[in-house]
């Protein structure tokens, strides 16, 4: 089977590009091909010449031009193309001036076979809008043969975070983590903690995207960081990994989930999550702690760096279940299922 992946920039240094790699080697496992369209393609030209059997898109990414992509869709749809549309939160705010656009064009059937989202949408709120369901397709961990993976040096560390400094995060960043650098061996990845990155690197890689459509900068910014390969591997030679999530402005009850939630047990580590109910969907209190307050968050990392057994315990629990649940096979494998039901008369 042909598969076709809208990723505009394949080398890029954002959750998409993960996203693409981790669901590409799941499906090539499979058995399909698979083939990327980015901002280099023309989507006509890439439909009539690949002729794939699914289309993969997120919302976000085409929302600017979604008038003029929706016909080409639905004509491939026509020609037995089903088209898989990551949607999640779909207001006003977050598509100025396209929202009616692409609410019209979606209950005249011109966009996709199925919408998804990484966290439950309530349902009457996305079909009222759509006239559609959305499914639930939460992110993933990458599937390994060997779990866990045997530690190395230079990733050994009481604890470790891996990801962006964002501006959104950066106050728990100062309540939770940076508190912890005066106490243990933290190492800390991700883009805009440095002002190399921060002030060099990344706005050059954003030139280098418009100019080139990605790829040297990026590329320069991951190789800094933890290259592409080796996350995993550093995720279990921490004692602890930890996660942050981001709250939505106006629902901050709310949280996508976001990869490391599955990354870090996938590939053997240990987990201490910030609290967000919808963990607790995928993993058990008794596989990932999520301290509700600052105070609980310090004491919970004390705990468990002195308790080395109980936290293997609980990091292999958790391991298991994301390996068994919770990798791109799996997500792949719903996909694959979406397309035989979409397939039928």
């Amino acid at each position: 089977m042909k598969i076709l992946y809208h990723i505009q920039y394949p080398e890029g240094f954002g959750d998409d590009r993960f996203i693409y790699d981790g669901l590409r080697r799941a499906f090539e496992d499979f058995g399909h091909t698979v083939r990327p369209l980015t901002e280099r393609d023309d989507m006509e030209t890439m439909f009539r010449e690949f002729s794939p059997d699914i289309f993969i898109v997120a919302l976000n990414a085409v929302n600017a031009d979604i008038a003029r992509i929706a016909p080409i869709m639905k004509q491939a749809r026509g020609r037995g193309t089903k088209v898989f549309m990551r949607a999640g939160r779909v207001e006003p705010d977050l598509f100025p001036g396209r929202y009616d656009a692409f609410i019209a064009l979606a209950r005249k059937d011109m966009v996709a076979d199925v919408y998804h989202a990484d966290l439950l949408i309530p349902k009457p709120y996305f079909f009222d809008l759509v006239g559609r369901p959305c499914e639930v397709l939460p992110l993933a961990g990458e599937k390994r043969e060997n779990v866990p993976i045997v530690p190395v040096e230079k990733y050994r560390c009481d604890i470790m975070y891996i990801g962006a400094n964002l501006p959104k995060k950066r106050e728990l960043f100062r309540r939770r983590l940076l508190p912890l650098l005066k106490r243990y061996d933290v190492k800390v990845f991700g883009g805009d903690w440095d002002m190399l990155d921060r002030y060099f690197l990344h706005p050059l890689a954003k030139i280098d995207r418009i100019l080139n459509f990605g790829g040297i900068f990026a590329r320069w910014r991951i190789s800094r960081q933890v290259p592409v390969g080796e996350e995993s591997l550093a995720y279990a030679s921490a004692k602890i990994a930890l996660n942050f999530h981001e709250q939505h402005k106006d629902s901050p009850s709310v949280f996508n989930l976001n990869a490391r939630v599955f990354k870090i047990p996938a590939a053997g580590g240990f987990e201490i999550c910030d609290f967000v109910p919808e963990v607790r969907d995928y993993f058990s209190e008794d596989e990932i702690p999520m301290p509700k307050t600052d105070e609980e968050f310090f004491k919970t990392v004390d705990y468990y760096l002195t308790h080395e057994a109980e936290r293997k315990v609980m990091q292999e629990r958790a391991t298991a279940r994301a390996q068994k649940e919770h990798t791109w096979h799996n997500r792949a494998q719903t996909m694959l299922g979406w397309y035989n039901e979409a397939k039928q008369p």
